[in-house]
């Protein structure tokens, strides 16, 4: 998170993935409650907090942007693999015992840089997805 913030002034892809990674958890949280009928811990912060800040994060940070959608799905998908290798390497790694927490936790910091060095300035994708509206590549 603090790399994608770090980094969002010269290309936003990173931060539309923390950004996206709060949302898809928002999301789980009022399926959850949705399918069940019942309250959750995180429900009220989702619909609250995560899913307006959220919208008002994509209309004020993405105007600019050549491609918006490419870029919020690609952040979405990022997003909902990151918390299927969340909940999967936690199992497999803590109940099934089927590899060591070390090579887990090393997962999810490689996943977790990985937006940085797919849109790093100069980058094939920055020169298509972040050139201002009516500017070519």
């Amino acid at each position: 998170g603090l790399l994608g913030i770090l980094a969002s002034p010269r290309h936003l892809f990173p931060l539309i993935c923390m950004a996206s990674i709060v949302v898809v958890n928002g999301v789980v949280h009022i399926l959850a409650a949705i399918s069940t009928l019942r309250y959750n811990p995180g429900l009220l912060t989702s619909v609250v907090l995560f899913l307006p800040l959220y919208g008002w994060f994509l209309k004020s940070r993405l105007e600019e942007v050549q491609k918006p959608k490419r870029l919020i799905v690609a952040g979405l998908v990022w997003a909902f693999l990151a918390h299927v290798i969340m909940v999967a390497g936690l199992l497999m790694a803590n109940w099934f015992k089927l590899f060591p927490e070390a090579i887990y936790f090393a997962v999810l910091i490689v996943w977790s840089i990985l937006p940085i060095t797919l849109y790093r300035p100069g980058g094939i994708s920055n020169s298509e997805a972040f050139a201002p509206r009516g500017q070519n590549s």
